[in-house]
């Protein structure tokens, strides 16, 4: 009798080790999964970053060429006006030609 009880306490083991190691094996593959989720984040959020520094540094350069004389370097028509547009009061210097 002692024998049996000992057969069925081995398998009861065996059992209960197989569905351990069938738990074990789901939450390494769901730390996987979640561990390559984070990559791709990680990845997409310094793609998404390098993409605004690029658009910063493009609307940098268009702002320039909208306000600024290409050949002088100098405000041109477009900056003129809107610093003599503006309700601040022009801090720098600056000249101010007419022609008729």
């Amino acid at each position: 009798m002692s024998e049996t009880y000992f057969e069925y306490a081995d398998e009861t083991v065996t059992a209960a080790e197989q569905y351990s190691e069938k738990i074990a094996a789901r939450i390494r593959l769901t730390e996987i999964i979640s561990a390559l989720d984070i990559l791709l984040l990680i990845f997409l959020i310094v793609q998404q970053q390098i993409q605004h520094i690029q658009a910063v540094r493009e609307n940098h350069i268009l702002s320039k060429k909208a306000y600024l004389d290409v050949h002088t370097g100098l405000p041109n028509k477009s900056r003129c006006e809107d610093l003599l547009n503006s309700s601040g009061f022009i801090t720098e210097r600056c000249v101010l030609l007419c022609s008729t």
